[in-house]
């Protein structure tokens, strides 16, 4: 199963994903009276995920149809905003050849901003007066 954090036109919800369609989770909290869950720490800070998921499987979940969305009429929205994004630069040798520059004797940490974190199948925005710019696959880990 996946978690994902959606918007169907309204506000973001977390969402439980089942093949093509999405049980929102946020919705199913908020009727158990367990408030809102606003993002994934909140989600997992609370004692009731486990029985949202079990609720969306069950046969009570399947009932709450508004609580279940088509995967393909939502849209991602970014599940984190973490407090810091700390990167690796030059982190193999290929890639600082490939640029032309020495490959570094030690580890080069840099800084992204915090909003430079976006969804799945979302548009990367930059300004146009950056000209080219170095697109590379990254990949991130949540500690």
């Amino acid at each position: 199963m996946k978690i994902g954090y959606f918007s169907g036109g309204g506000p973001g919800f977390l969402g439980a994903v089942f093949g093509d369609r999405v049980f929102n989770l946020s919705l199913a909290a908020s009727r158990a009276g367990k408030g809102k869950f606003s993002d994934l720490d909140s989600l997992f800070a609370g004692e009731f995920f486990d029985v949202l998921l079990f609720q969306s499987l069950s046969e009570e979940g399947k009932a709450q149809e508004d609580c279940w969305h088509v995967l393909e009429e939502l849209t991602f929205l970014p599940l984190l905003r973490p407090g810091k994004v700390i990167c690796l630069g030059l982190n193999y040798a290929e890639h600082a050849r490939e640029g032309n520059v020495p490959v570094p004797e030690e580890p080069i940490y840099f800084q992204k901003a915090t909003t430079s974190v976006i969804a799945h199948n979302q548009p990367v925005i930059y300004p146009p007066v950056l000209g080219r710019i170095d697109h590379e696959v990254e990949l991130a880990f949540i500690i």
